[in-house]
């Protein structure tokens, strides 16, 4: 469930919070039953038509009658109260739940709240939106920043969570490797044994580099996938330390 590119105000508050889990819920619902209308069609608009199912890999299991269960199902009115749209979404994890399927809500950018001025958001998710959602028919995985800390404790702050993992450093490049490969497995479908045939030895290096300056393992794949647009304007047989160093100082 992406956060961190929409407004604050959009989902400071459980209301706002639910109008945008169920607007990102629709859209994709919508997106997967066009897929199947695709599939069922002639082949000539078949191949025309058929699009990916959802923005990522993790929505992928919806398709079919589900699919448009879920798309009708996440249907209601803007000018709704919040408890219609509560037991709306409700409905709609229901729906899944009832299909063999374990639904899980993952927020894993809401760890990119670090300015000044966000902490009122912060305090607020983590707050009364978790609390909410905990009692919506699903599993929570949420990504939090340890910078929160230094404004609320991490016991407070983290009072409705009742797992807690903490993800660990990364201290040489095999590790790094080891998160491209898996990366690019999933993303292109294609194995990655060598990495060697896309990143000089020395890319590595400089990525452990910038992930090391400020420990966002995040930022650093976001230099990777710009070093990789630059050795493609390149016409670059692999990335470089050059095109990650270029990417890095690009911003």
């Amino acid at each position: 469930m992406p956060l961190a590119t929409v407004q604050a105000d959009k989902i400071g508050t459980p209301e706002h919070l639910a109008d945008h889990l169920l607007d990102v819920i629709s859209r994709i619902a919508g997106s997967a039953a066009d897929r199947v209308g695709a599939e069922l069609a002639p082949e000539t608009t078949t191949t025309t038509r058929t699009r990916k199912v959802g923005s990522t890999f993790g929505w992928r299991w919806l398709r079919g009658q589900l699919a448009r269960k879920v798309e009708h199902q996440s249907q209601i009115e803007k000018r709704a109260n919040f408890i219609d749209k509560a037991d709306a979404l409700a409905n709609v994890l229901e729906i899944i739940a009832r299909d063999d399927l374990r639904p899980v809500l993952v927020f894993d950018d809401a760890d990119r709240w670090l300015k000044a001025e966000s902490r009122h958001l912060v305090e607020s998710f983590f707050g009364e939106s978790v609390r909410w959602m905990r009692d919506l028919p699903a599993d929570l995985v949420v990504a939090v920043h340890p910078q929160y800390f230094e404004a609320v404790p991490q016991k407070e702050l983290l009072k409705y969570i009742d797992t807690r993992i903490n993800i660990p450093q990364l201290h040489d490049t095999a590790a790094i490797s080891a998160i491209l490969r898996r990366r690019i497995e999933m993303k292109a479908g294609i194995s990655a044994h060598d990495l060697n045939n896309v990143l000089d030895p020395d890319a590595l290096t400089a990525i452990l580099d910038i992930y090391r300056e400020d420990g966002s393992l995040r930022n650093a794949l976001r230099v990777c996938h710009m070093a990789l647009l630059e050795s493609v304007g390149d016409r670059a047989p692999r990335i470089t330390s050059h095109h990650i160093i270029a990417a890095s100082n690009a911003g």
